[in-house]
């Protein structure tokens, strides 16, 4: 047999052939081991790679302690006094322009004072109830109507004084209803003081009488804070800064009210 297998039988050359694709076969087997085995050891190397950086926790000889959260405890704060505010006049009912002496209506100056008692009520904690929040007619009866029916402790209606022809009368002075509520004059009683000793007013001191928004059974007064007619007081009503004043008596004075009413103030003394 030559070297280029010229003179082998079919048979031969038959088993010459399956062993060339045998070899050929166990040549890719191999070559695939070869490639999963390096991928295996890439694999392992990263994992040691990425082991090795990540530190190890430090043994210790305490067990792990758990920190449960405390919890949040909100406190409710208890609801102040319901106290009502209502700001005299309003829409097309202006109160008084001192018989045209003055610029400003009334109406306009006990809403500022108003709105200005209910913001330093409910910093304190107060529940503040409001007859009216902006420039709206209210009726007699309806105001009359809502106090009742409202659960309010105190009622408070502001209001400006005027005696025309009469630049000199000044200062303030709280009506009350005797009939109606027996806390009524005492209520009237600290509102006055509180304006009064607040802004440095003239205390004209209580007076009582039956003006239809003082008909409630609960505690009520009527506040005139002070004279548009005065030549000396009318420019102060004006002003934002005095209002304060008044607001803040208000607020003293419920605060003198609801202490006398509570026993508290005997206690103090």
């Amino acid at each position: 047999m030559d070297k280029k297998g010229k003179g082998l039988t079919p048979y031969q050359r038959e088993v010459k052939k399956r062993r060339l694709i045998l070899l050929f076969l166990i040549l890719i087997f191999l070559v695939l081991i070869v490639v999963m085995i390096n991928g295996l050891i890439s694999s392992s190397v990263k994992a040691y790679k990425i082991a090795k950086a990540t530190p190890t926790p430090t043994p210790t000889m305490f067990a792990r302690i758990t920190h449960t959260p405390v919890p949040t405890v909100v406190v409710t704060p208890t609801p102040g006094p319901v106290v009502m505010i209502d700001p005299g006049h309003g829409g097309i009912d202006i109160g008084t322009d001192a018989g045209g002496y003055a610029d400003v209506f009334e109406k306009s100056i006990n809403l500022s004072i108003g709105l200005k008692v209910r913001d330093k009520l409910k910093e304190l904690g107060f529940t503040v109830l409001m007859i009216r929040e902006e420039d709206v007619y209210i009726s007699l009866d309806d105001r009359l109507r809502t106090a009742n029916a409202s659960d309010a402790d105190a009622y408070i209606s502001i209001h400006l004084n005027a005696l025309e022809g009469d630049t000199k009368a000044s200062g303030c002075e709280v009506y009350y209803n005797g009939s109606k509520n027996e806390n009524n004059a005492l209520l009237a009683e600290c509102i006055v003081n509180g304006i009064c000793d607040s802004t440095g007013a003239r205390n004209r001191g209580i007076k009582e009488d039956d003006f239809e928004v003082l008909l409630t059974s609960k505690p009520a007064v009527l506040a005139e804070c002070g004279f548009m007619t005065s030549e000396t007081e009318y420019p102060l009503l004006k002003d934002d800064s005095y209002q304060e004043l008044i607001a803040q008596g208000i607020v003293d004075g419920l605060f003198k009210y609801y202490k006398k009413l509570n026993g508290a103030e005997k206690k103090d003394e």
